[in-house]
């Protein structure tokens, strides 16, 4: 996964709108192999270079234009920088990515990343709604990984509110749904 996202950054640097674009594969990349250090300064990198209106040319690859890369690239750098210790700056982002992400009918990755984030911070009360938001949008668009993802993490919200039984059941069912 990192050689190719080398790659692909590699071969959109000076190519009109494809660099931030680029920065957002290999930080999120960096991110789940746990190079955080990696991962926030590739995602900074997004955020100070990428313009929604000028690099159009992402915006074709982006689901209909459903798909803000600027807020993808804060809630990642949110968990990134929530793992790092630096948690007012961690919570600013994750609340600004969820605002620019209201106005439209976008893909059910904001909500279902920001509820990861808020599952991190073991905030189930903010979690709950946000996983929930997700699962609707994923239930009406038909996208099975955001569905599967935004269950898991409502389910884990009921759990720690007290509703375990049905939590745990379902979480369950999420994972052996994945696993098959």
């Amino acid at each position: 996964m990192r050689e190719l996202a080398e790659t692909f950054l590699r071969e959109a640097e000076g190519r009109l709108g494809w660099a931030p674009f680029a920065h957002r594969c290999f930080g999120t990349t960096c991110w789940f192999q746990g190079d955080f250090n990696g991962a926030r300064a590739h995602l900074e990198q997004v955020l100070s270079g990428y313009d929604a209106k000028r690099d159009r040319i992402t915006e074709s690859l982006s689901f209909s234009g459903h798909f803000d890369l600027g807020g993808v690239a804060m809630i990642f750098l949110a968990n990134t920088l929530w793992t790092l210790g630096d948690v007012d700056r961690a919570r600013d982002f994750a609340n600004e990515s969820l605002t620019r992400f209201t106005d439209i009918n976008a893909i059910p990755v904001a909500p279902a990343y920001i509820s990861i984030f808020e599952a991190m911070r073991r905030d189930a009360g903010r979690g709950m709604p946000l996983a929930h938001a997700a699962v609707v949008q994923a239930r009406e668009q038909g996208t099975p990984f955001w569905l599967a993802l935004g269950t898991f993490v409502h389910s884990w919200a009921g759990y720690q509110m007290g509703d375990r039984e049905i939590g745990l059941s379902n979480m369950r069912a999420v994972s052996r749904i994945c696993a098959s």
